[in-house]
């Protein structure tokens, strides 16, 4: 569900499917339902792979050891406690009584098999210690202080007996719900499992269709077909606002809108010669100063959106709230690009993903439109999902760049040196298409990577994404776009920020 709003790297074009409004009339539903209806043919609604699904379907039909709540707090689940004895070694105490989908009982064994099926953990890593079927020492290869923010986030139990090619096996989890009817590009089924350990939920069939056409989705929201639906800003609410048979759900997500510069002096994508304009950080900041973020928020996103001061979110760990946003000022900036060594302005091209993505092709325009009332001529390439990916992340061939960035890890020090640190192993500066460098920032993420001291280790980022974004101004933040659920009356909803869909907190009033 993040995905139907945000322009961010994982994004499938949606594609239109006709069957699925047939079929729904042929569905009896029984028991309190919520139907929803989703973006992606093959992302929030399929078993298969994870993608989207992991925002619907996967998080009702499994458990982790521990999981987040509402608030990202830390709360148990298949784990009903853990300690950290060493810096390295995490001993959990798993839940009893637990059964699979399959009627398999829950222990050890699985939690063992499925960190091994998570490449990102198993990096990480070192030994898995199984003390008896309900109790486990995971050891890392080296500290890691948010080990548990990363399982939270990534990592559902399977079956140890799982497998990838066994149909019956990659829907079989211990969640409130399982996987009772599936059809691709369709819709999908889940209902509620009778032997789940937690508390019966007031939902308890859920159905997930598929219909791209957005007016379409809206007409049978309007119609009584859905309960729930996702909504793309756009001229109708103006409409639905006023009508008392709905509601409209707003909420900030964990992503931030950004503008990204080369900043390499020579040999830079667009400046070949050695001539890069925003390789200088006082061009940079005239930049910055140009852009009226309230004319963006306006315009293109119809009011729906914030401002953002960083890359980070207030939920997120490292959230640095000393880091202020330059003040949208025309004569400041002029003054500024007046002094530099290109006081007659320049021509740079940005990139951006604007294909069917209406609102971020009005928004590329406005700041096109705002950088040349200081004389920078700017030409946007607009482009694909994945033409953006390839060229800006993959080639990081790119001078400037506009892009929706979500950071679900809710650990902003995940992000730090893939984004702001140089490029290295371990995906060390993955992100960071823009070549920053800055040695000071380096050492920081490297003495920060597995402080465990939580309150050290924050300072510490906090120390580094100041300096990046404050001080050197690797990028400028936008905006934080709102995103939408529209409901009838009678739902009871408080979508989450990461836009998880927990069905066992919805429930009919």
């Amino acid at each position: 569900m993040k995905m139907k709003m945000w322009v961010i790297f994982i994004i499938i074009l949606l594609i239109a499917n006709t069957g699925c409004i047939d079929q729904q009339s042929e569905v009896k539903y029984q028991g309190k339902t919520v139907i929803k209806c989703c973006f992606s043919e093959n992302q929030s609604i399929s078993p298969v792979g994870f993608n989207n699904n992991q925002l619907t379907l996967l998080p009702n039909i499994y458990n982790g050891l521990v999981e987040f709540d509402g608030s990202f707090q830390l709360v148990p689940s298949l784990a009903v406690s853990w300690s950290n004895p060493e810096d390295n070694i995490w001993h959990f105490q798993l839940r009893k009584n637990v059964s699979f989908h399959n009627g398999a009982e829950f222990t050890s064994q699985d939690v063992a098999f499925s960190i091994y099926q998570y490449y990102s953990l198993s990096l990480i890593v070192e030994n898995i210690t199984l003390i008896n079927s309900h109790s486990i020492d995971i050891i890392t290869k080296e500290p890691e202080p948010m080990f548990l923010q990363k399982i939270a986030r990534n990592l559902f139990i399977y079956p140890h007996n799982y497998s990838l090619v066994d149909n019956d096996y990659w829907r079989i989890g211990t969640g409130p719900y399982q996987l009772s009817e599936y059809v691709e590009g369709n819709y999908s089924k889940i209902s509620y499992f009778e032997d789940y350990w937690g508390e019966k939920p007031d939902i308890e069939n859920v159905y997930l269709y598929v219909i791209s056409d957005e007016q379409q989705r809206i007409d049978k929201f309007l119609n009584g077909d859905f309960d729930l639906i996702e909504y793309n800003i756009n001229e109708s609410i103006n409409n639905l606002s006023h009508l008392t048979s709905i509601d409209i759900h707003t909420y900030s997500p964990l992503s931030t809108y950004i503008l990204g510069f080369d900043m390499r002096v020579n040999d830079s994508y667009g400046y070949s010669d050695g001539m890069n304009p925003t390789s200088y950080q006082n061009i940079r900041k005239a930049m910055y100063h140009a852009i009226n973020d309230k004319e963006l928020i306006e315009e293109a996103f119809q009011g729906y959106a914030r401002t953002s001061t960083q890359l980070l979110t207030t939920y997120h760990f490292g959230y640095t709230p000393t880091i202020k946003r330059l003040e949208y000022n025309i004569s400041l900036a002029k003054a500024l690009l007046n002094e530099s060594i290109f006081p007659d302005g320049f021509h740079i091209e940005l990139d951006a993903i604007t294909i069917g993505f209406d609102y971020n092709k009005k928004q590329a325009e406005l700041i096109k439109n705002q950088l040349g009332s200081i004389g920078i001529n700017v030409t946007i390439n607009n482009l694909t999902t994945t033409e953006f990916h390839n060229k800006v992340i993959y080639q990081k061939n790119t001078s400037l760049w506009l892009v929706g960035w979500t950071i679900n890890s809710i650990d902003g020090g995940l992000m730090y040196p893939q984004f702001f640190m140089s490029e290295g192993d371990n995906y060390q500066g993955f992100y960071n298409s823009g070549h920053y460098v800055n040695a000071e920032v380096d050492q920081i993420g490297l003495n920060a990577l597995h402080e465990m001291d939580i309150g050290k280790r924050n300072d510490l980022f906090q120390k580094g994404y100041r300096i990046a974004q404050q001080d050197d101004i690797a990028i400028i933040p936008l905006l934080t776009q709102e995103l939408i659920l529209l409901t009838v009356d009678n739902l009871e909803l408080k979508p989450r920020a990461d836009s998880t869909l927990i069905f066992e907190e919805i429930s009919f009033q």
